[in-house]
C-alpha cells in the first residue's frame, strides 16, 4: 500500500515510512542505528550540504534536465534498506560500500546528483573506516566483470581533497552499469557525491563538474559551524519544530536507536501530499514543500513489537487559502476511513484490516483536528502472529496541514491499545510549536 509520499520517500533511501512503519528487520539488528542528531546539528548539516543555488556550472544545468525535485535532511542508517555503494564490483552486486554501523547519514539530492554525509562518533572511527574503504575503492573498483552478457567497467583514481587533507578517491562506471561517484574524508565524515547514469554514460564534462563540487561541499562540511544560516527559513523552522523523542509522553511506548530503530527527517520541495493510509489509491493535495520526520521505525511492515514509532508529515502550501482548501479535501478523504467498523477482529490465518474515523477532541483555531484508526492484523508473519494499530490525527496549522501518527504492534491477534488522548496532545504540541516559532 503506497501512495505518492511512500513513492517519493522510498526513492530517497527510505521505505515508505508512513505506509510500513517499521519492524526490526533482521539487517538493523545486525549495525548499530545511531540516535537522531539535535536540531542544533541537522540545521548546521543542511545548512552546508548541497541545494540547487549550487548548480551554476554549465555541464551540471544540463545533467539536471528536468531532475528539479529537491530533497535535503539525514537518514539513519545511511541510505535505509538499499544504501547506494561506491561501486558495484562484481557479478550478483557484489559491492564495495561505506561502513554505516553507528554513522548519522545526512543526504542531499538535487538534480540527480546525491551528497551523503557519514557522520561517526570521532574523527578516529572516521579515520579508520577510510583506511578500509581506501584500500577496497582501490583494489575493487578498479577493473572490468561480465554479468548476463553485458561487461560493466570501473577506474577509480585519487582526486582532490579538503585543503590540508588526504585526496579523495573517484570512480566512474561505464558498460552496463554507470554512474560516477567521488568520496572524501573529513575529519569524523566520509562524504560520498554520486550520480547514477541510467542508461546514458555521464559526461566528462559533468564528471569533472562533480569532482569540483564534491570538494567544494567537503571544504563546507569541514567549516559548517562557522557558516551563516543561509538556507531556507522555512526549512530550519521544520528542522527546530519537528517531533523529538522528548515529545512523546510515558502513556505511548517508544523504541528508541538502541532497539534499533531508525530515523529520519526529509524536506522536499516540491511537495508531495498528505498520506492516508485508507485512501492508498488517490494523492491528496501536494503542497510547495514537504516536511516529513520519523522516530523509530526499521522499515518493515510491523513496529518494533510492544515499542511504538511516530512520524510526522507537514504539508506547506503556498497559502493560507490554499491550505484551507487542501484541508477540505484532506477532510472528506479521512472521511471515507470506514471498514470492518463493527465486530470482533476474526482469528482466522487472513489479514484483516479496521478503518475507523472522526472528529479530533483538539483544535487549532477555530478549526477541529479530525483522526483515522487502521488496524491491521498479520497472521502467521515468521511464525507468529501480530496486530497493529495506526493511529493519525490531522491538523489544519496556518499555510499547513500537518499530520502526527503514532503505531504500536503486539503479538496475536487482537485489539491494540493506544492512548488516543496522548497522541492528540503530541499533535497539537507540535503545531503549537509551528506557529509559535519565532526563528
Amino acid at each position: 500500500m503506497r501512495t505518492r509520499w511512500g513513492r517519493m520517500l522510498a526513492a530517497l533511501g527510505a521505505a515508505s515510512l508512513m505506509a510500513t512503519l517499521g519492524a526490526g528487520a533482521a539487517s538493523a539488528a545486525q549495525e548499530r542505528v545511531a540516535a537522531p542528531p539535535s536540531a542544533d546539528a541537522l540545521v548546521l548539516a543542511t545548512n552546508a550540504m548541497v541545494r540547487p543555488a549550487d548548480f551554476t556550472d554549465p555541464a551540471l544545468k544540463r545533467l539536471a534536465g528536468s531532475e528539479r525535485t529537491f530533497s535535503t535532511g539525514y537518514f539513519n542508517p545511511p541510505g535505509g534498506q538499499d544504501p547506494l555503494p561506491v561501486c558495484v564490483s562484481g557479478p550478483n552486486y557484489t559491492t564495495v560500500n561505506i561502513p554505516r554501523g553507528g554513522a548519522i547519514g545526512f543526504m542531499a539530492t538535487y538534480g540527480g546528483v546525491t551528497q551523503y554525509e557519514y557522520k561517526y562518533a570521532n574523527a578516529g572511527k572516521a579515520s579508520k573506516v577510510w583506511k578500509s574503504l581506501s584500500s577496497q575503492v582501490s583494489s575493487l573498483c578498479n577493473g572490468s566483470f561480465t554479468a548476463n552478457g553485458t561487461t560493466t567497467t570501473n577506474a577509480a583514481r585519487r582526486i582532490a581533497g579538503v585543503p590540508g587533507g588526504e585526496r579523495g578517491w573517484e570512480v566512474v562506471t561505464t558498460g552496463s552499469l554507470k554512474g560516477y561517484v567521488a568520496i572524501h574524508l573529513i575529519g569524523d565524515t566520509v562524504q560520498m557525491v554520486a550520480r547514477p547514469g541510467g542508461e546514458r554514460a555521464i559526461p566528462s564534462a559533468a564528471t569533472k563538474a562533480i569532482a569540483a563540487l564534491a570538494v567544494k561541499l567537503a571544504d563546507r562540511w569541514a567549516g559548517r559551524a562557522d557558516l551563516p544560516i543561509t538556507q531556507e527559513a522555512v526549512l530550519t523552522q521544520a528542522e527546530r519544530t519537528a517531533v523529538q523523542p522528548s515529545d512523546i509522553p510515558s502513556s505511548l511506548p517508544m523504541a528508541t536507536a538502541a532497539d534499533g530503530g531508525w530515523s529520519s527527517f526529509q524536506a522536499v520541495s516540491p511537495g508531495s501530499g498528505l498520506f492516508n493510509y485508507c485512501a492508498a489509491q488517490s494523492d491528496l493535495p501536494e503542497g510547495v514543500q514537504t516536511f516529513v520526520t520519523a522516530l523509530f521505525n526499521t522499515g518493515g511492515p510491523l513496529d518494533i513489537t510492544g515499542k511504538g514509532s511516530v512520524a510526522q508529515q507537514v504539508e506547506r502550501y503556498a497559502s493560507a487559502d490554499a491550505a484551507r482548501a487542501a484541508w477540505d479535501k484532506v477532510t472528506a478523504s479521512i472521511a471515507k476511513c470506514s471498514k470492518n467498523t463493527s465486530g470482533p477482529i476474526p482469528t482466522t490465518k487472513k489479514d484483516y484490516e479496521r478503518w475507523t474515523n472522526g472528529t479530533a477532541s483538539v483544535s487549532v483555531g477555530d478549526v477541529p483536528g479530525v483522526w483515522s484508526n487502521v488496524l491491521v492484523t498479520f497472521p502467521n508473519l515468521g511464525k507468529k502472529d501480530y496486530t497493529q494499530a495506526n493511529y493519525s490525527v490531522y491538523l489544519l496549522v496556518g499555510d499547513t496541514v500537518q499530520q502526527f501518527m503514532y503505531s504500536l504492534a503486539r503479538t496475536g491477534i487482537g485489539e491494540v491499545a493506544v492512548d488516543t488522548a496522548a497522541v492528540e496532545s503530541v499533535a497539537k504540541t507540535l503545531a503549537d510549536r509551528w506557529v509559535s516559532y519565532a526563528g
